[in-house]
């Protein structure tokens, strides 16, 4: 009798398991959205960027040279931002511890390239916001909701906490 009671309830138990394992998981995989519309939103000002350039070359406020070393640093430095924001992204989906690390490189990589255009003389606008975005996201990720999804916990007894 009381074999039968624990079977009927053991589906229910699996479904409260499984739904406890998504709501834990959610906030990777927000981070990991908020990554791809990040890598979109800078793949975008890149392609206004070097459109813009094209136009000005064109117009002749522009020499061909500035054009070229222009698209070439913007080009150089982007580029594997976007990318490294990809890669997270993807990798904090399907949960891969190495997703959270590659998340805060990809930030760290676009704060710095935001800076260094921020030191120079023609600050585009577009800096601005990617600045903040980097920033709340390396806030974001450093929240104890989002790094305790990726901390080991292997505390054996004995061995204590490493760190």
């Amino acid at each position: 009798m009381v074999d039968s009671a624990t079977r009927e309830n053991e589906p229910d138990r699996q479904l409260g398991f499984e739904r406890v394992q998504k709501a834990r998981y959610r906030p990777a995989r927000l981070t990991g959205l908020l990554l791809i519309l990040q890598a979109v939103g800078l793949a975008a000002f890149v392609a206004l960027e070097l459109l813009d350039l094209s136009l000005l070359a064109q117009n002749g406020k522009v020499t061909a040279n500035l054009q070229q070393t222009t698209n070439d640093v913007i080009s150089l430095f982007f580029i594997p931002t976007i990318v490294l924001a990809f890669l997270a992204a993807l990798s904090l989906v399907i949960l891969a511890r190495r997703g959270w690390l590659l998340a805060a490189i990809s930030q760290g990589l676009c704060l710095a390239v935001c800076l260094w255009i921020y030191s120079g003389e023609g600050t585009p606008a577009y800096v601005y916001p990617v600045m903040v975005s980097s920033i709340v996201m390396i806030f974001y990720l450093n929240s104890r909701t989002v790094r305790s999804l990726f901390h080991s916990g292997q505390t054996a007894i004995g061995r204590g906490r490493r760190g």
